[in-house]
């Protein structure tokens, strides 16, 4: 972006910008005669009328207008855009469509959002005349403050032109904000749905058996996800509330949203805990994702791990400690006082280490070798036994037997061929018959799903289209 991206520009400027956009117009019309033109702008009052929450917006709007010309099966001739001083602006040629039909489309565009009500969106039809909202019976655009006509606000001035800015800035904001968090949130509700379906997986519930469980199945499971489904997106926004605070200050914030959402947890189960620890290991992340997202910060893997890691390593060490004085409460605290292994709370406080050294590489190599995503979780979950001291293991068979497990594990996962369906089945049944059950490299296979999914969300965004 240029450097007079804050000047404010004047009513001359602006009246030239329109006459330059009408130009525009004409000859495009001249180059694709009978075609439509679709003409978008963005509504910024004020005398700035490019800066970056703008661009933004102007950015999303285009893709939003394209999706609706390709549902519509808009064949698109030619397409323009720039983004000068006064305004960010963009004009389709298009052909292959009833003008009212996508003047509806468009006007829904407009409507669809609150960030719609920023859009301007023209149809100009082969004539060069424009087909307004009012042919469709629609009202007219509203005020963003009082609600009134906007055209009424803006010819009376009703409203300071800082205050206008002041609200469209916020609904910027927040509109982005909600979508990143509905696509966080999204990612770990399927993550969570691929975990409990990968199968098989020795000693855990999936598609085939119960595992070593006998209070909990697949549907249990289901049901638990589907009462979690809203919970993940309140805690990416708890994360981005908290944006002014040091990281360790955010694991106050999300405490009770994830208490709410193991209430619902237990609600939709029985009382089953089927997912408490990926309440605490995936809220985490979606809190982190939150407050990354909300400062601007890096949101690679390691990034967001190692937030992670600071978020809750000052209170993991303080559960530790006390933990190690009094002999622990739960199995992980009294497992930690007896041989020193720190569970999920020692892999949060150091930032998921399991999950980006073992969990993610292996993921994405058994899937680079043309595995589903089934089977490479499947045979992920092995790799992370191979390498993971997992509390629940300990807790349902001893230490010793765990070791010896997963020393096993470990060897037969150095080198290929890895095991295959029939193996694994044997494996699933010896699990059952010992009653172990290896739920603490269930959740780190679950944040790994995740995590693959916000790479592959990331890569996709990267090449949608950008008109030009």
């Amino acid at each position: 972006m240029q450097r007079d991206e804050q000047r404010g520009v004047t009513l001359e400027e602006m009246l030239q910008a329109r006459e330059n956009r009408a130009a525009q117009q004409r000859a495009m019309q001249k180059c694709h005669p009978g075609a439509l033109l679709v003409s978008f702008t963005l509504n910024i009052p004020g005398a700035v009328k490019r800066f970056p929450e703008a661009v933004r917006a102007f950015a999303e709007g285009c893709r939003r207008i394209e999706r609706e010309l390709s549902r519509e099966g808009a064949v698109v001739s030619q397409r323009w855009r720039q983004q000068p001083v006064t305004g960010c602006e963009a004009i389709w040629a298009v052909r292959g469509c009833d003008p009212l039909l996508l003047k509806e489309r468009m006007c829904a565009v407009e409507d669809g959002s609150r960030m719609g009500r920023l859009f301007d969106i023209d149809l100009i039809d082969s004539q060069g005349k424009g087909i307004s909202r009012s042919r469709l019976g629609l009202p007219p655009r509203r005020c963003l403050l009082c609600g009134e006509p906007a055209h009424q606000c803006a010819r009376s001035q009703a409203h300071p032109a800082e205050q206008l800015q002041a609200a469209v800035r916020r609904i910027i904001r927040e509109e982005f904000l909600e979508q990143r968090a509905d696509a966080v949130a999204a990612a770990a509700c399927r993550a969570l749905l691929y975990e409990v379906s990968a199968t098989p997986k020795p000693g855990l519930v999936d598609r085939a058996n119960n595992g070593s469980h006998r209070d909990m199945d697949f549907f249990t499971f289901l049901d638990s996800t589907a009462a979690l489904v809203p919970y993940f997106g309140r805690l990416f926004l708890a994360g981005a509330d908290a944006a002014a605070e040091q990281p360790q200050r955010l694991l106050s914030r999300v405490r009770y949203p994830g208490l709410l959402a193991q209430d619902a947890m237990f609600k939709a189960t029985g009382g089953v805990n089927t997912h408490k620890g990926l309440v605490f290991s995936l809220g985490l992340l979606c809190a982190a994702a939150g407050y990354s997202e909300a400062n601007g910060l890096p949101q690679d893997v390691h990034a967001l791990l190692g937030l992670c890691g600071r978020i809750v390593s000052d209170a993991a060490q303080q559960e530790l400690s006390r933990a190690a004085a009094d002999g622990g409460q739960t199995h992980g605290e009294q497992i930690y006082a007896a041989a020193g292994i720190a569970g999920v709370r020692g892999e949060a406080a150091a930032g998921f280490p399991s999950v980006e050294r073992f969990g993610l590489p292996a993921l994405r190599k058994f899937l680079a070798q043309g595995m589903s995503l089934n089977d490479a979780g499947s045979l992920t979950l092995l790799v992370l036994l191979g390498q993971v001291d997992d509390t629940n293991m300990i807790a349902r068979g001893g230490l010793e037997v765990w070791r010896e497990i997963r020393k096993m594990i470990a060897r037969r996962m150095d080198s290929p061929p890895f095991p295959d369906r029939p193996e694994i089945e044997r494996l699933d049944r010896e699990f059952i018959h010992r009653n172990l059950s290896p739920g603490g490299c269930a959740d780190l296979l679950a944040m790994t799903y995740m995590l693959y999914f916000l790479e592959q969300e990331k890569e996709s965004e990267n090449g949608v289209f950008s008109p030009s």
